[in-house]
């Protein structure tokens, strides 16, 4: 009888541990709106400047949420927090006169990224040609 009695506890506790109905129904979906970028030449090499903007299903802007995205010019994952307007900024410089910089995921808690709806995953850019 002792054993079955703590089993009900340890189940009523568990339960007590999941998330409510309404709880559950605010987690809500994003997924990359933009992606901008430019290049300004420089001294020995570029600066690259990448703006991804974030949103959610219903079109407003997600604050603080990580993107995480890879450029051709190495394997590192490069990261970046969105701010109030959902833009991450990312800065890159490097000696290579061509970028493709590419959204390999967005987190935050309470979202889900669908990357389906994105309506833009990389950007390609290409530095000027010297004068």
């Amino acid at each position: 009888m002792k054993k079955a009695f703590y089993v009900l506890i340890v189940m009523v506790v568990m339960l007590g541990m999941l998330p409510s109905a309404a709880e559950a129904k605010k987690v809500t979906g994003m997924y990359v709106s933009d992606i901008t970028g430019r290049v300004d030449p420089s001294i020995t090499g570029y600066r690259y400047y990448l703006n991804v903007y974030i949103e959610d299903v219903d079109g407003n802007p997600v604050s603080g949420a990580k993107v995480q995205a890879k450029a051709q010019i190495s394997n590192a994952t490069l990261s970046a927090y969105t701010d109030e307007s959902g833009k991450a900024e990312f800065f890159i410089y490097t000696e290579a006169t061509y970028l493709h910089f590419l959204v390999d995921n967005v987190s935050k808690r309470g979202y889900i990224y669908l990357s389906e709806l994105n309506l833009m995953s990389d950007i390609y850019l290409q530095a000027p040609p010297s004068p």
